[in-house]
């Protein structure tokens, strides 16, 4: 696990944006103990949480996206989505799921 600078500021940056209850328990704790086996804990938390685009689109298409954003902000999202995967995205593009990709990728390295 690489430990740095750098993956320190990766894991404040996920702190700003919505990530789930997992990964932003991971996420605090690495920061406030910040070694191998904390890094190791956010590394799983991370994997499990970064969402795919099918995941994604599945979101973008159910109920609970269009009572939380709306009829026409979800439908914006799904569109997003779907297109995202027609250019061959693998994973959701909202800010948590790119933020947590950059940290494990950034942890692994």
């Amino acid at each position: 696990m690489k430990i740095d600078n750098e993956t320190i500021k990766l894991t404040q940056d996920l702190l700003k944006v919505y990530v789930c209850p997992e990964v932003k328990e991971a996420t605090e704790k690495f920061l406030a103990s910040p070694d191998d086996m904390t890094a190791g804990t956010l590394a799983i938390a991370l994997t499990d949480g970064i969402a795919s685009i099918d995941e994604a689109i599945a979101f973008a298409g159910s109920d609970y996206c269009k009572e939380k954003f709306g009829e026409e902000a979800a439908k914006s999202i799904l569109e997003e989505t779907v297109k995202a995967k027609k250019n061959g995205a693998k994973y959701c593009g909202c800010d948590g799921c790119q933020k947590a990709l950059a940290l494990l990728n950034a942890l692994a390295e």
